[in-house]
Protein backbone atom coordinates (compact mmCIF):
# COMPACT_ATOMS: atom_id res chain seq x y z
CA UNK A 1 0.00 0.00 0.00
CA UNK A 2 1.25 3.26 -1.00
CA UNK A 3 0.19 6.55 0.67
CA UNK A 4 -0.36 8.92 -2.73
CA UNK A 5 -1.65 12.15 -0.69
CA UNK A 6 0.73 13.93 1.38
CA UNK A 7 -2.24 14.83 3.81
CA UNK A 8 -2.61 11.15 4.34
CA UNK A 9 0.44 11.23 5.89
CA UNK A 10 0.63 14.18 8.23
CA UNK A 11 -2.69 13.19 9.57
CA UNK A 12 -1.56 9.64 10.46
CA UNK A 13 1.22 11.37 12.27
CA UNK A 14 -1.25 13.90 14.07
CA UNK A 15 -2.88 10.88 15.36
CA UNK A 16 -0.38 9.22 16.70
CA UNK A 17 0.91 12.30 18.05
CA UNK A 18 -2.77 12.92 20.14
CA UNK A 19 -2.55 9.55 20.79
CA UNK A 20 0.98 9.51 22.63
CA UNK A 21 -0.25 12.28 24.28
CA UNK A 22 -3.15 10.59 25.88
CA UNK A 23 -0.07 8.88 27.90
CA UNK A 24 2.43 10.98 28.46
CA UNK A 25 2.67 13.11 31.68
CA UNK A 26 1.06 16.66 31.08
CA UNK A 27 3.10 18.10 34.79
CA UNK A 28 5.63 17.45 36.97
CA UNK A 29 5.35 18.58 41.25
CA UNK A 30 8.85 19.55 41.87
CA UNK A 31 8.58 17.90 45.67
CA UNK A 32 11.09 15.77 46.24
CA UNK A 33 9.39 12.69 44.53
CA UNK A 34 8.86 14.29 41.25
CA UNK A 35 4.69 13.53 41.11
CA UNK A 36 4.17 13.39 37.73
CA UNK A 37 0.17 14.16 37.06
CA UNK A 38 -1.48 12.61 33.60
CA UNK A 39 -4.28 13.58 31.26
CA UNK A 40 -6.63 11.37 32.47
CA UNK A 41 -6.78 13.27 36.11
CA UNK A 42 -8.31 15.96 33.86
CA UNK A 43 -11.44 14.49 32.26
CA UNK A 44 -12.16 17.58 29.75
CA UNK A 45 -8.76 17.34 28.79
CA UNK A 46 -8.73 13.62 28.51
CA UNK A 47 -12.62 13.91 26.75
CA UNK A 48 -10.88 16.29 24.36
CA UNK A 49 -7.58 14.63 23.23
CA UNK A 50 -9.46 10.87 22.79
CA UNK A 51 -12.43 12.94 21.11
CA UNK A 52 -9.13 14.33 18.53
CA UNK A 53 -7.61 11.43 18.56
CA UNK A 54 -11.02 8.87 17.10
CA UNK A 55 -11.82 12.09 14.64
CA UNK A 56 -8.40 12.13 13.16
CA UNK A 57 -8.53 8.09 12.71
CA UNK A 58 -11.89 8.63 11.25
CA UNK A 59 -10.70 11.61 9.20
CA UNK A 60 -7.61 9.93 7.75
CA UNK A 61 -10.16 7.26 5.54
CA UNK A 62 -12.31 10.08 4.42
CA UNK A 63 -10.38 10.70 1.13
CA UNK A 64 -12.81 9.65 -1.20
CA UNK A 65 -14.96 12.61 0.12
CA UNK A 66 -12.13 15.77 -0.22
CA UNK A 67 -14.73 18.31 1.17
CA UNK A 68 -15.68 16.17 4.71
CA UNK A 69 -12.10 15.24 5.21
CA UNK A 70 -11.45 18.72 5.06
CA UNK A 71 -14.21 20.15 7.54
CA UNK A 72 -13.16 16.93 9.29
CA UNK A 73 -9.87 18.05 9.97
CA UNK A 74 -10.82 21.67 10.89
CA UNK A 75 -12.84 20.21 13.88
CA UNK A 76 -9.94 17.84 14.80
CA UNK A 77 -7.55 21.49 14.30
CA UNK A 78 -10.36 23.19 17.05
CA UNK A 79 -10.69 20.55 19.07
CA UNK A 80 -6.73 20.19 19.71
CA UNK A 81 -6.33 24.06 20.39
CA UNK A 82 -8.98 23.85 22.80
CA UNK A 83 -7.58 20.70 24.43
CA UNK A 84 -4.00 22.70 24.58
CA UNK A 85 -5.83 25.42 26.66
CA UNK A 86 -7.65 23.19 28.55
CA UNK A 87 -4.56 21.30 29.60
CA UNK A 88 -3.05 25.18 30.13
CA UNK A 89 -5.44 26.14 32.15
CA UNK A 90 -5.67 22.59 34.45
CA UNK A 91 -1.80 22.62 35.21
CA UNK A 92 -2.24 25.95 36.43
CA UNK A 93 -5.57 25.40 38.26
CA UNK A 94 -5.32 22.27 39.94
CA UNK A 95 -1.58 21.85 40.46
CA UNK A 96 -0.02 26.09 40.71
CA UNK A 97 3.02 24.56 42.28
CA UNK A 98 3.79 21.90 38.76
CA UNK A 99 5.16 22.37 35.95
CA UNK A 100 4.55 21.51 32.30
CA UNK A 101 6.62 18.04 31.14
CA UNK A 102 6.95 20.06 28.15
CA UNK A 103 7.26 16.66 25.51
CA UNK A 104 3.85 15.43 26.24
CA UNK A 105 2.29 18.43 28.22
CA UNK A 106 2.73 21.42 25.27
CA UNK A 107 4.55 20.19 22.62
CA UNK A 108 2.88 16.54 21.31
CA UNK A 109 0.12 18.43 20.97
CA UNK A 110 1.24 21.86 19.24
CA UNK A 111 3.03 19.50 16.83
CA UNK A 112 0.14 17.64 16.26
CA UNK A 113 -1.81 20.89 15.20
CA UNK A 114 0.31 22.20 12.98
CA UNK A 115 0.70 18.74 11.08
CA UNK A 116 -3.38 19.21 10.90
CA UNK A 117 -2.82 22.59 9.66
CA UNK A 118 0.03 21.54 6.74
CA UNK A 119 -2.71 18.16 5.90
CA UNK A 120 -5.53 20.98 5.66
CA UNK A 121 -3.13 23.09 3.81
CA UNK A 122 -2.51 20.21 1.17
CA UNK A 123 -6.33 19.19 1.00
CA UNK A 124 -6.83 22.29 -0.02
CA UNK A 125 -4.06 22.37 -2.44
CA UNK A 126 -5.84 19.58 -4.13
CA UNK A 127 -9.39 21.11 -4.01
CA UNK A 128 -8.08 23.79 -6.02
CA UNK A 129 -6.68 21.09 -8.27
CA UNK A 130 -9.65 19.47 -8.85
CA UNK A 131 -11.93 22.70 -9.78
CA UNK A 132 -9.22 23.93 -12.17
CA UNK A 133 -9.42 20.33 -13.68
CA UNK A 134 -13.61 20.89 -13.91
CA UNK A 135 -13.74 24.00 -15.35
CA UNK A 136 -11.67 22.72 -17.95
CA UNK A 137 -14.22 19.91 -19.24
Amino acid sequence: MVLQRIQSLFLLLAFAMTGVFSFTPLAVEPAAQATKHYIYEAPVALVLTLLATVLLAITIFLYRNLRLQMKTTLLCMLLTAADIATAVLTVKNMWPDASFYWFGGILLPAVALLMMIAAYRAMRKDWKLLRSMDRLR
